[in-house]
């Protein structure tokens, strides 16, 4: 099927959530300044999200093939044993907010504008998921990231994209030589139907990791990593 984009001109970033997740004290001449922000983010975000469905073709346990693109990964091979379909993904909290929060010199100016960006891209990652799961009639789902595992690296970025399309024209988010994506505020994966509570974080190891969702787990590891 030919890719879905979803826009989410909903986005009304709460103004005490916010100062409070950011420690400012009510009242202050910084409270004020970023009541200034949060109003001009209300204005110009534009969150949005792109997907497809794929049909698994084939695969072992290194490779697995989605709408004929192969991507080499023995947890996804895993992760995919069984089942029929997948939802390749990006959101992004948008060129827009991402523009909006670049045109600030200031470092703590530009500090909490990029949390207001970081809250959009979770509004578009709630509000994918959401849809999918209603409009395909999943139950329980988890997700596989390019680059949060040694087995599944960024170079599958280039391969997922290809399943998208075009982002960069239908979404605004491109890559870079690297394979990161811009905006930074953006999100790429792959949703499947699961049985199990599969976490990527509970395979890897790395310690300090702020964006950490689950524990390392070894005895997990050495069942996806055999």
């Amino acid at each position: 099927m030919d890719p879905i984009v979803i826009y989410f001109s909903d986005f009304q970033p709460n103004f005490n959530t916010i100062a409070r997740g950011l420690k400012i004290k009510a009242g202050s001449s910084t409270a004020k300044d970023l009541l200034n922000l949060v109003t001009e983010a209300r204005n110009v975000a534009k969150p949005k999200a792109i997907f497809t469905i794929t049909s698994i073709d084939k695969m072992d346990n290194q490779i697995v093939h989605l709408n004929g693109i192969g991507f080499r990964s023995q947890v996804l091979s895993t992760n995919l044993e069984g089942v029929h379909r997948s939802f390749p993904y990006i959101a992004t909290c948008g060129i827009e907010l991402d523009s909006w929060k670049n045109s600030f010199n200031d470092i703590i100016t530009r500090y909490f504008a990029d949390f207001i960006t970081g809250l959009a891209l979770e509004k578009a990652v709630e509000g994918l998921f959401k849809q999918i799961k209603q409009e395909y009639g999943l139950k329980k789902t988890a997700t596989m990231n390019p680059g949060s595992l040694e087995d599944w690296p960024l170079q599958a970025q280039t391969s997922l994209f290809s399943l998208l399309g075009s982002p960069e024209k239908t979404i605004g988010v491109s890559l870079t030589d690297s394979l990161l994506m811009i905006p930074r505020q953006s999100v790429s994966g792959i949703l499947f139907e699961t049985e199990t509570d599969f976490v990527n974080c509970q395979l890897c190891p790395r310690q300090g990791c702020p964006n950490r969702r689950a524990p390392y787990n070894k005895s997990v590891a050495k069942k996806y990593l055999r």
